[in-house]
């Protein structure tokens, strides 16, 4: 008897495993990981599917707070400035329902497009994953 709890048991810990590694979630966690920077639209477009919300680049303060740990907070600072002049348009991919506003929220992608429509930086999950950025040669 005790075997067949225990095969039960794995049975649904399989499953269970199973249904994370296939939810909505990961399976855009993949599809943004194909992403890179200077990717042009066309790619990001084919890669994420549908249209994003497509946001002005704004002040993009919040990014500030999307470097990964460690980072000194005036790196981060003069980096998002940087970064900011670099672009022209936000692309936030929502993780939930399809919404409407240009504040991204967690789980979220977010992507800056320059002015030739190329990535210059992504945010992969919005308070999940670090901003992903050019790091400017020494």
């Amino acid at each position: 008897m005790s075997r067949v709890v225990s095969a039960a048991i794995l049975g649904l810990g399989i499953i269970a495993l199973l249904l994370v590694l296939n939810s909505a979630d990961r399976r855009r966690e993949r599809r943004v990981n194909r992403i890179v920077l200077d990717d042009p639209a066309v790619r990001v477009e084919q890669v994420m599917g549908r249209a994003p919300i497509r946001c002005p680049a704004g002040p993009m303060q919040h990014l500030v707070e999307r470097f990964p740990a460690g980072t000194p907070r005036p790196t981060a600072v003069g980096t998002v400035e940087r970064l900011r002049a670099e672009t022209a348009e936000r692309w936030i991919y929502p993780a939930g329902r399809r919404r409407e506003g240009c504040t991204p929220r967690t789980g979220d992608v977010e992507i800056g497009m320059d002015a030739e429509r190329r990535v210059v930086w992504l945010v992969p999950a919005t308070g999940e994953r670090p901003l992903v950025y050019p790091v400017p040669a020494s």
